[in-house]
């Protein structure tokens, strides 16, 4: 019988690499150049398109992705979401069924443990929170269950020159909102992605503001803390306290804008959504 490529990687592969590779595979990001028995050669569209082969070598497998991922590893030889993704393709081609969510939780490598100090410093400054650490923060406890590998921000420009439209933001929030939705959400583990990635929007209109007129970005930010409200309220399981994240990326948005020099004729709408704002504040 055909070796499991993706087998032979599961115990090599940080947990959240395989979720995203897995994804990467699903979504049909992986484009096959050339494959038989003993190899694959494949494109995988991420941020560039990155060339992965992998091919049957004495008892193992050789890999190759041209991707800067290293994992943090001097050697550079860590697995990255390019090569899960074409093990699992070159294994379905092969008729090969990929590891089942239970193999993939108790064999892949889980997330590092966060240190109570790295946890008191997330709270203690949520505007400036290293927010990947915030997206394993619910992971760095002695269990977990299967979940999904959730996107680190949903589809957004970030060039600053680029100004923001109530379009593009409604439509940011509502990708969100149907993360939600995927069969393998879980609540209390999906949480701390759910909130890294509503910080990571925030940052970005934070950063295209400059460019966007002022009534758009009180929209905009109306916008967001509706999403937010709803995100606490309905999506998560908050009993972590993550709220206190997306209030800070809120409350530094809305002083932006209320700093802002306005022309008179958008004074009155501008004013308007900015109370709006502050009278939704906490209102959870």
């Amino acid at each position: 019988m055909a070796k499991s490529a993706a087998q032979a990687m599961l115990n090599k592969t940080a947990r959240e690499v395989w979720r995203r590779g897995g994804a990467y595979a699903d979504s049909g990001k992986v484009s096959v150049a050339k494959w038989d028995d003993r190899g694959i050669e494949a494109t995988v569209a991420g941020t560039a398109p990155y060339q992965v082969s992998l091919r049957h070598s004495g008892s193992g497998f050789t890999r190759r992705c041209d991707c800067p991922y290293d994992g943090g590893t001097s050697s550079g030889r860590a697995i990255c979401k390019h090569l899960v993704a074409v093990a699992l393709a070159w294994d379905a081609l092969r008729g090969i069924p990929r590891p089942t969510a239970t193999e993939v939780e108790q064999v892949t490598i889980p997330p590092p443990e966060i240190s109570r100090r790295q946890i008191n410093a997330l709270f203690a400054d949520p505007l400036h929170a290293d927010l990947e650490l915030l997206r394993i923060y619910a992971e760095a406890g002695k269990w977990s269950r299967p979940h999904s590998q959730l996107p680190k921000m949903p589809p957004i420009k970030v060039e600053a020159s680029r100004p923001l439209s109530v379009k593009e933001i409604t439509r940011v929030f509502e990708t969100m909102r149907r993360w939600a939705d995927r069969t393998t959400f879980d609540p209390y583990f999906c949480a701390g992605e759910m909130m890294a990635a509503f910080c990571e929007v925030l940052r970005v209109i934070r950063a295209r503001i400059t460019a966007t007129p002022t009534p758009v970005a009180a929209e905009a930010l109306i916008i967001a803390q509706r999403f937010h409200r709803t995100l606490v309220l309905e999506l998560i399981d908050d009993s972590d306290g993550l709220h206190e994240f997306g209030e800070a990326h809120l409350d530094d948005l809305f002083a932006m804008i209320k700093d802002r020099a306005v022309p008179l004729d958008q004074r009155a709408i501008v004013r308007k959504r900015l109370a709006a704002f502050e009278a939704g504040r906490g209102d959870y």
